[in-house]
């Protein structure tokens, strides 16, 4: 944090850390939402990153992919809090196509999007061991 003034100010680099924060965390609990403060210190400073506006998943492909996934997590075979994972990311290209699509749980998706190996995920989820 900066003092300016009388205040203090995020600096730059906090400033895109909080954004990392928030854009990781709308990716792994699509429901979330960033506590005002946040929101604010956010678009006080910089400017928003412009982005294109995306469709979001249909329903009807996300249905699909759940029935062909048997409702389960792919990993741990989880029932609750199922999430849809793109295995090509939307970013890098990836599409809504069912197989490019996993049904996956919010903690098995958490690993996903932290890097996590695929084995290692199954290993830690089924409760095997890497030796």
């Amino acid at each position: 944090m900066a003092r300016r003034g009388s205040e203090w100010r995020l600096t730059p680099e906090e400033i895109a850390c909080l954004r990392d924060y928030v854009s990781h965390m709308k990716r792994v609990k699509p429901d979330w939402e960033p506590p005002s403060h946040i929101l604010r210190a956010i678009d006080d400073v910089l400017p928003r990153r412009k982005r294109r506006r995306r469709e979001g998943l249909p329903v009807e492909v996300r249905q699909a992919v759940l029935a062909r996934d048997g409702h389960k997590c792919f990993f741990c075979k989880a029932t609750d809090n199922l999430h849809i994972h793109h295995m090509i990311p939307r970013s890098k290209g990836g599409t809504h196509d069912p197989e490019n699509l996993l049904a996956v749980c919010e903690k098995c998706h958490a690993w996903l999007h932290e890097g996590e190996p695929v084995y290692n995920i199954m290993v830690k989820r089924l409760g095997g061991n890497t030796a």
